[in-house]
């Protein structure tokens, strides 16, 4: 798990809207992620394009992300589903359906 390429984008909202009407490739799977620090204590990415599924569900991903008694909570959204994740400490700590609130 790693970025190709990860730097600053001065107008990254212009960049991702020619990205995503612009006809990709889609024969070598790829993920567009953009974050960035929200606090000192919170980041957010938001994962685009998930032409390779949905990195930021998978659950060693999470794992990693929650290490060493962090938290983080993935929100997948698609045509056909919806759901939110959550791990702690490096486990998966649950799933919430958002639209009937089960767990």
């Amino acid at each position: 798990m790693g970025a190709d390429r990860p730097r600053p984008l001065a107008n990254a909202l212009d960049q991702l809207t020619q990205r995503l009407i612009e006809e990709l490739d889609y024969t070598t799977p790829t993920v567009l992620l953009l974050a960035r620090a929200a606090t000192a204590q919170w980041s957010i990415a938001l994962e685009l394009e998930g032409t390779a599924g949905w990195i930021g569900a998978r659950a060693h991903v999470m794992s990693r992300l929650s290490a060493a008694g962090g938290t983080v909570c993935t929100i997948c959204r698609d045509p056909n589903q919806f759901q939110v994740l959550f791990a702690h400490d490096g486990q998966p700590d649950g799933t919430i359906d958002p639209l009937t609130a089960e767990r």
